[in-house]
């Protein structure tokens, strides 16, 4: 029995809500060449992959900044698009 389905055993949670949670955490890397078993199939998955993978993107960015001073640009960020960023002075 997965820890999924035993957590919900234990709090009573049945139907298919423990069936649509595991699909949500085994999907939730979105496509399969970024290491998921199993692409999102429903409305949840997709959203909880796509706030998964913009979380990723912002860590990224987060950390080209710390290397730029404000007002200058990062230098070329691979993993989003080979694009570089701005960084803005703070308010």
């Amino acid at each position: 029995m997965s820890i999924i389905k035993e957590t919900c055993d234990n709090l009573n949670i049945e139907g298919e809500i423990p069936m649509l949670l595991e699909h949500m955490i085994l999907s939730h890397h979105g496509k399969l060449e970024y290491g998921s078993p199993i692409t999102p199939l429903t409305r949840e998955a997709l959203l909880l992959s796509m706030i998964d993978d913009m979380d990723a993107k912002m860590m990224v960015l987060d950390k080209a900044y710390r290397d730029v001073d404000e007002g200058s640009y990062t230098d070329r960020i691979f993993a989003l698009d080979n694009a570089s960023y701005y960084k803005r002075h703070k308010m």
